[in-house]
């Protein structure tokens, strides 16, 4: 099965993914961009739905930018929704 990261700080709406795309998808959830990056070397899914407004930057898209920035770089053709 595909695996899919999902990067996101709040638990609701990584519980609501996983729930709807559960079926089709091994699941990996992150809750910050550190841990995400971790389960993507670990893990290398296929897909990764990052939510851009993350701690400790949350009101604002620089830390979800910064995520986006080292996925590419660990692997230039990931992809990001």
């Amino acid at each position: 099965m595909k695996k899919l990261l999902i990067i996101d700080d709040n638990i609701d709406i990584r519980q609501q993914l996983k729930w709807g795309l559960g079926e089709d998808y091994t699941i990996l959830l992150a809750g910050d961009v550190n841990e995400g990056l971790s389960l993507f070397k670990k893990n290398q899914p296929q897909v990764v739905i990052l939510d851009l407004g993350l701690p400790p930057h949350a009101d604002t898209s620089v830390e979800g930018f910064r995520g986006l920035a080292e996925l590419l770089v660990l692997d230039p053709y990931i992809k990001v929704i």
